[in-house]
C-alpha cells in the first residue's frame, strides 16, 4: 500500500511572525527537516508541509488527490522527534486494525503524537477550509474511535507550543548529540557552549574545547583539537594532531594533518597541507563579489601574523609569508614572500600636527 505524509506546520513563532514555529531550529536543523529525515528514513517520500493556510485549497486538494487511494500519516512539525522505528512499528499497528484510523500514543502520559488514516476516510471526515489553525486534535476529534499504538519512547511525544520550549528542545538534543560524542571516546572537558551537528563526523580522540561549535557536515579525525571559540562551518576535514584554536572560523576547507591554525583567523574555501602553521589574525579573502575562490597553502608553509591570502591563489611547500602581507600572486616553494609598504617614520610629525584634542 502507497504511504505518504501530511505536517502541520501552520502555527506561527508569535502572533506577528511570518515564520512557521516548526522552522524554529533544533541544534542548526529546523524542526520540519528533522521529522522529514525520520520520514524519509521509513520509506515515506510524499511529503505535505501545510505551513500557510492558502495551501489548504488548490496544493492541499491535489495532494489528497493523487494521494487518494494511500495511507497518510499526519503529525505537526513542532515535534521533530518521532523515529523512524515509531512510525514503521505504527503503521505495521495500522494494518492490523484493519487499517482504521490508528494513534501513536504514550504509555506515560496523556498524549499522542501522530495518526495513521486512510485518506479517503481523511476527506470524508476532515475539512480544511477552516480558518482557524488545523491541529492534530482538530483532525482526531472528527473520527468516532480510534485505535492505538503505544509508544514507549519517550521522545515520540517531545512538542513545542513556542520558541522557549523550541530553545528547551534544542538543548535536550544538543545534550544527547555531546553525550553520544563522549561515550564513543570524543573528550569534551567543558561542555558549555559546545554545539555540535549530529551530521559531524568525529573520530574518537579528538579534543573540543567550550563554546565550540561545528555545523552541518564535517569529518574530524583522531587527535585534532578544536577551539575554544571556533566556528566550524559546513564542508570541512580537520586531519589528525591538526589545531583549529581559538577564534577560528572555517568554511568549507581541508586542514592536513599537524597543521596549526592557532587563533584570530578566517580559513574558508581552502586546502591547508600538512605541517602547515598560519599566524594570529590571518584571512583567506575568497569572495570576490560573485564567486567563491580557493586558497591552496601547500605541506610545511608558515603564514606569519595579519596575513590576507586573496584567492584564487597559491603558497608553495615549505614557503614563507612575512607579517602583515596582503599576497595577491602565487609564493613558489621555498620562497619568502614580502608584500607589504615600506615602514616610513616622520619624526616630530605629532608635535607638528597635533591630531588628538587633548594636545594643545
Amino acid at each position: 500500500m502507497k504511504k505518504c505524509s501530511l505536517i502541520l506546520c501552520e502555527k506561527k513563532m508569535s502572533p506577528k511572525s511570518k515564520k512557521s514555529l516548526s522552522s524554529a531550529e533544533i541544534v542548526f536543523k529546523p524542526m520540519w527537516e528533522i521529522l522529514k529525515t525520520s520520514l524519509l528514513k521509513a520509506g515515506i517520500n510524499d511529503i505535505f508541509f501545510l505551513f500557510e493556510k492558502e495551501e489548504r485549497t488548490e496544493k492541499l486538494r491535489n495532494f489528497i488527490l493523487q494521494n487518494k487511494n494511500s495511507d497518510i500519516f499526519i503529525a505537526e512539525g513542532t515535534t521533530p522527534f518521532i523515529s523512524k522505528q515509531t512510525i514503521e512499528k505504527s503503521y505495521e499497528a495500522f494494518l492490523k486494525n484493519g487499517r482504521k484510523t490508528t494513534a501513536v500514543v504514550s504509555d506515560f502520559c496523556d498524549s499522542f503524537s501522530a495518526l495513521w488514516v486512510k485518506v479517503s476516510d481523511l476527506k470524508k471526515h476532515c475539512a480544511f477550509e477552516k480558518d482557524e489553525e488545523i491541529s492534530l486534535n482538530d483532525i482526531a476529534g472528527d473520527f468516532d474511535r480510534i485505535n492505538e499504538f503505544i509508544s514507549r519512547k519517550n521522545e515520540d511525544f517531545l512538542k513545542s507550543e513556542n520558541l522557549y520550549e523550541a530553545s528547551q528542545l534544542s538543548e535536550y538534543k544538543r545534550r544527547k548529540i555531546l553525550e553520544k560524542l563522549m561515550l564513543s571516546g570524543v573528550e569534551i572537558p567543558c561542555t558549555q557552549g559546545v554545539v555540535i551537528s549530529e551530521d559531524a563526523e568525529i573520530e574518537s580522540g579528538v579534543k573540543i574545547h567550550p563554546s565550540t561549535i561545528i555545523m552541518g557536515e564535517n569529518k574530524i579525525f583522531c587527535g585534532a583539537q578544536i577551539g575554544p571559540f571556533a566556528r566550524i562551518r559546513p564542508g570541512c576535514v580537520i586531519g589528525k594532531n591538526a589545531k583549529v584554536g581559538n577564534f577560528v572560523e572555517l568554511k568549507n576547507a581541508f586542514v592536513e594533518e599537524n597543521a596549526k591554525i592557532s587563533h584570530l583567523s578566517y580559513i574558508g574555501d581552502s586546502f591547508v597541507g600538512k605541517e602547515v602553521n598560519i599566524g594570529c589574525g590571518c584571512a583567506t579573502v575568497n569572495f570576490d563579489g560573485r564567486n567563491k575562490n580557493k586558497t591552496i597553502i601547500e605541506d610545511g608553509a608558515f603564514i606569519g601574523c595579519g596575513v590576507n591570502l586573496v584567492a584564487p591563489v597559491k603558497i608553495g611547500k615549505d614557503a614563507f609569508v612575512a607579517a602583515g602581507s596582503t599576497v595577491t600572486e602565487e609564493v613558489e616553494a621555498n620562497s619568502l614572500s614580502i608584500a607589504r609598504a615600506r615602514q616610513v617614520n616622520k619624526e616630530d610629525w605629532v608635535l607638528k600636527k597635533k591630531p588628538y584634542k587633548r594636545m594643545k
